[in-house]
């Protein structure tokens, strides 16, 4: 049984990506608490940000902030191309010592995760419209979303996969590689409809589909934001705009004022 546990990840890096911890960010946050009240919620940080939307999370008792003791670990630091990767291996250290739902911080909370904590190991399908025709193209197995119980196998063989196998292409140990590992160990995971985490992609039609109409996501359990490519579309969600726009994104917000 997967724990009623939801854990997310900010501050590895101290520039923080160039993207400071905004109110997007803490709201995306309270989507999690407030659709799943009964789940412990931590965040854990290395570099702590200067940020009244971060304290925020603290004062009003949103979740838990657990400060890392390292940076270190299994895979030399050299060879870590973004310090996304170092995210991308340090969310599966977390999840399988306690178990519980990873979660990228651009990620708002719609309904909850109940039911798919029978599983052992569940991720969800990334499509995206790319190439020359524009067609909706298999990605892989997006790990914005990875539920898990406690040491898994799938969570193991991830792992230890990427201790050989590690490469510095932007999404191939994080997206491609559990794709082919699923298709290897297919007992050991249950794969998600893209609808479920991924609904929209980041390619044009899913920002249109978030950001520029009123879509229809009462079929998901989350929705995936893609803030590496809509990071300046995001910080414009203030209070005041989320009130004022009528769009898929800001009728999700409004929920949460």
């Amino acid at each position: 049984m997967i724990p009623k546990i939801i854990h997310y990840i900010f501050g590895l890096d101290s520039s923080f990506c160039n993207k400071p911890f905004e109110y997007f960010h803490y709201l995306n946050i309270l989507s999690a608490k407030k659709t799943n009240p009964e789940y412990i919620i931590n965040l854990y940080y290395y570099y702590r940000p200067d940020s009244f939307w971060f304290n925020k999370l603290e004062s009003e008792s949103i979740c838990n902030l657990i400060k890392l003791e390292t940076l270190n670990i299994f895979i030399d630091n050299e060879k870590i191309a973004y310090p996304e990767h170092l995210s991308d291996i340090i969310r599966l250290m977390i999840i399988n010592k306690y178990g519980g739902i990873y979660l990228d911080i651009d990620t708002i909370c719609i309904n909850p995760f109940n039911s798919l904590l029978n599983y052992k190991f569940v991720m969800g399908i990334e499509n995206a419209h790319v190439g020359e025709n524009n067609s909706n193209a298999l990605i892989g197995l997006c790990n914005a979303v990875l539920i898990s119980e406690v040491n898994s196998e799938f969570t193991n063989i991830w792992i230890d996969d990427y201790k050989t196998n590690y490469r510095p292409d932007w999404n191939y140990n994080s997206v491609k590689r559990p794709l082919q590992l699923s298709y290897e160990h297919p007992s050991l995971i249950h794969v998600e409809p893209q609808n479920s985490f991924f609904k929209y992609s980041w390619d044009n039609q899913g920002k249109r589909n978030i950001f520029e109409t009123k879509s229809d996501i009462s079929d998901c359990y989350s929705l995936h934001l893609w803030e590496h490519k809509n990071y300046q579309e995001l910080i414009k969600y203030d209070a005041k705009n989320i009130l004022l726009c009528n769009n898929t994104i800001s009728n999700l917000y409004q929920t949460l004022l």
